[in-house]
């Protein structure tokens, strides 16, 4: 049997988008309480791929100790209004669609390394943007995984 040799990296990011500027739809959203009891919006997001032909999920999550996700989600989706007014809910997010900054985030060794959104990005902005190859990782425990 003839095969190609791959690295483990290759194997891991196989099914997972390389980091850049994504359109995206909001598909699903949740509020929930975070492990600290903390309010947080669990969303459910569906990204294409550069060529718009293959959707990847993606969960993200918008909590208070990451101000500007929030400001930047509700200024990208036209949701300015209820940023402005201070309350978002589930509800509000559901079918907005915008662009996002998707990062490969690593896997601790539990889980294995998947893309989350970085950042939400205007579209006349996503032009300006490069990849961005160095992510932060969060070590948020309201995150579940």
């Amino acid at each position: 049997m003839k095969f190609n040799v791959v690295t483990e990296e290759e194997i891991n990011h196989k099914n997972l988008l390389e980091p850049g500027i994504y359109q995206f739809q909001v598909l699903n959203a949740e509020d929930c309480i975070s492990k600290r009891g903390n309010e947080m919006i669990k969303l459910v997001i569906k990204v294409w791929d550069k060529d718009n032909h293959k959707p990847y999920i993606i969960y993200d999550y918008l909590l208070e100790a990451f101000p500007h996700k929030i400001k930047h989600f509700t200024d990208v989706t036209n949701l300015a209004h209820r940023y402005q007014s201070g309350v978002l809910c589930a509800e509000d997010c559901i079918n907005n669609i915008g662009y996002a900054h998707v990062v490969i985030s690593s896997g601790d060794g539990e889980y294995p390394d998947r893309n989350s959104i970085k950042d939400y990005v205007k579209s006349d902005e996503k032009i300006n943007m490069l990849p961005n190859n160095q992510q932060d990782i969060l070590e948020e425990e309201d995150i579940p995984f």
